[in-house]
């Protein structure tokens, strides 16, 4: 059994390309780590001793999918799950302390961004809303951190 938890990475290469231009692809390509890497995966998803692989998205399947020679039915989508009693709207006991530590009105709207990949997640897009103006009356928390991009620093 595999468990795909990640983005396939097929799919990780050509979208870091198609952002970076002809010079970022070749680099790619010739890359023995990412060949190594891509042939590894490659070898895992396509094994006949493969019984099952279980991906955390259906954006996951669908890549796996169109990347590798596997069976639909082999594939398993279990999603994450959130404890909605734990973290139901009404629990006001959890929100007070966090708008506190960060300065955030009770009644503010907040977007909350958690995960890491920022770049991968789109947390670049989602920040210009802000600076284009477009979400002045809401405050976004960044929960995670990026490799390539270490940690953000308080813009409030």
């Amino acid at each position: 059994m595999w468990f795909a938890a990640a983005a396939v990475r097929t799919e990780v290469l050509r979208r870091m390309g198609n952002e970076g231009g002809a010079l970022r692809r070749l680099w790619q390509t010739m890359s023995v780590y990412h060949r190594s890497v891509l042939a590894i995966e490659k070898r895992q998803f396509e094994s006949a001793r493969m019984k099952k692989i279980i991906a955390v998205s259906a954006g996951v399947k669908r890549d796996i999918l169109a990347n590798y020679a596997v069976a639909p039915d082999k594939i398993t989508v279990l999603y994450n799950g959130v404890d909605s009693r734990r973290f139901h709207p009404q629990r006001h006991q959890y929100r007070q302390p966090v708008r506190e530590r960060w300065k955030i009105p009770l009644e503010a709207p907040v977007v909350l961004f958690v995960g890491s990949g920022f770049r991968r997640k789109g947390l670049d897009r989602l920040i210009s809303l802000w600076a284009s103006k477009k979400l002045t009356s809401c405050y976004l928390l960044v929960v995670g951190a990026d490799a390539e991009n270490g940690t953000l620093p308080s813009m409030g």
